[in-house]
């Protein structure tokens, strides 16, 4: 069996690893920011009459059940691509927690498991003791 105690302290140091991520930030963004190449559709543009495109950042997200595509300004772009960055890296600390926890509470049902088999059989014990005296 593994050690209990070791992995408490790995849940503790997660979740103060997670809280140090959720309040380091002004905000957790939960999408995915990329980079589209469209035509702008003004005739005199060159990407209507040639191959250049122009890059627009998107960010795209649910939002109340629905995929949302929303075009983020160029001075946006890094601090949103830092926060979707930071909810990514909360969602890995989370899944690690659940993890972990799921660990211990498999070792947890082992202890008790064991504690009640050597009671139990400890109790058993004792009524055997108890009915060869009474004899």
């Amino acid at each position: 069996m593994s050690n209990p105690t070791g992995k408490v302290r790995a849940l503790e140091q997660k979740v103060q690893d997670l809280v140090q991520v959720v309040e380091r930030e002004e905000g957790l963004v939960a999408g995915s920011l990329y980079a589209a190449r469209t035509r702008c559709g003004r005739q005199a543009c060159k990407c209507m009459a040639s191959d250049y495109r122009h890059v627009n950042r998107c960010l795209s997200f649910t939002q109340q059940g629905k995929s949302r595509t929303r075009t983020i300004p160029a001075a946006m772009a890094e601090d949103i691509q830092a926060k979707t960055g930071a909810y990514r890296h909360a969602k890995t600390i989370r899944r690690l927690i659940a993890r972990i926890a799921a660990e211990l509470l498999k070792d947890i049902d082992s202890i008790i498991a064991r504690a009640a088999h050597d009671g139990q059989r400890k109790m058993l014990a004792t009524l055997l003791e108890a009915r060869k005296g009474k004899k």
